[in-house]
């Protein structure tokens, strides 16, 4: 029996997709974190959380965006390509 992409994998991709996307919002905090008015132990404990909790929520995402969703999200994102390198132009001297 194959599971169908009925409106309950649509659901799960949407939230997983989500779950990703929101795995990342944590780099912005590290900034902040190591300027908080904390001791170095404190600040350290609070950045290796936030790098843990990220990797558990982006863990969470891709197993409910499942295996196609992943691979769609991995296309999405890859369209974007890099400008050609710039050529130089060669001096008649």
């Amino acid at each position: 029996m194959s599971a169908s992409a009925g409106p309950s994998s649509k659901l799960s991709f949407a939230i997983g997709a989500a779950l990703i996307t929101a795995s990342f919002a944590i780099y912005p905090a590290y900034p902040l974190i190591a300027l908080l008015p904390l001791p170095v132990t404190l600040r350290l404990g609070l950045a290796f959380s936030a790098s843990a909790l990220s990797w558990v929520v982006f863990l969470l995402g891709t197993t409910l965006a499942g295996k196609e969703g992943v691979e769609y999200l991995k296309r999405l994102l890859g369209r974007r390509k890099a400008p050609p390198p710039i050529q130089r132009r060669e001096s008649g001297h």
